[in-house]
């Protein structure tokens, strides 16, 4: 956090979204996850992926389909997408739930609603 403007810090904190004491964390459990979904939105906007390849016959989830699928994608793009993120330190995180974001909403449908 010492790279993030003082204001920035203290508005953020004013707004109640962080605590900085006794560490810097986000703020409540609904932030937890918004916040990050919002901070890497643009990475899930470029993710294209087609939902059928990583659904079984049965739409259920391919796992073993996914993770090759996630393990090449992050071979061929974790570097540039890293360097991209403003909180480097998160970015690992960031771009892994922003692939899955993708995956798990379909593209803002949820495969639940397809079994």
């Amino acid at each position: 956090m010492s790279d993030l403007p003082n204001d920035d810090i203290e508005y953020v904190e004013d707004m109640g979204l962080i605590r900085r004491f006794p560490s810097a964390e986000i703020s409540n459990r609904i932030y937890r996850e918004i916040i990050p979904r919002e901070l890497t939105y643009s990475t899930q906007y470029m993710l294209t992926q087609q939902q059928a390849w990583y659904l079984t016959p049965q739409r259920r989830i391919d796992m073993p389909e996914l993770l090759t699928a996630f393990q090449q994608f992050f071979r061929e793009n974790s570097q540039s997408w890293i360097e991209r993120f403003d909180y480097k330190e998160a970015g690992l995180q960031l771009l892994l739930q922003a692939f899955l974001q993708r995956i798990i909403n379909g593209v803002g449908a949820s495969t639940a609603n397809t079994a």
